[in-house]
């Protein structure tokens, strides 16, 4: 049972790893853009940093609250509900249970971080800073 839950702590903190470095990068973009139009209007410029804060606080809250095992299971179709009922049945412990477990441990050892990016995203959020 122990493998199974450090596994599906892996799991959540790749998921958080690659939320924060998301917002971290549209982050910047909040700030480079409210940075421009402060310095167009004439006004305090290092209100663009205290945005870029606020955006980032917000949004890793929201996203890292509503993130799920459906997400990594819609990137990787051979965990299709395996991964979700593994979650589901952490507190029994049966036969069955044991062997689902199994599969969903081996199953993750396929898993790439790769399929946890988005990759077009971070590509426009680069193009936008450049």
């Amino acid at each position: 049972m122990e493998e199974i839950k450090s596994a599906l702590h892996e799991v959540y903190g790749t998921q958080n790893k690659v939320i924060l470095l998301t917002t971290f990068l549209e982050s910047i973009v909040v700030f480079l853009i409210s940075y421009t139009v402060l310095l167009l209007i004439n006004f305090f410029k290092n209100i663009s940093i205290i945005i870029a804060i606020g955006y980032f606080l917000y949004k890793s809250y929201k996203r890292i609250n509503n993130k799920s095992l459906r997400d990594v299971e819609e990137r990787n179709p051979f965990l299709a509900e395996k991964l979700r009922t593994a979650a589901d049945t952490l507190l029994f412990d049966n036969f069955m249970v044991q062997k689902l477990r199994e599969s969903v441990i081996s199953d993750l050892s396929q898993v790439r971080i790769s399929t946890f990016i988005d990759v077009k995203k971070l590509f426009k959020i680069t193009a936008v800073m450049c």
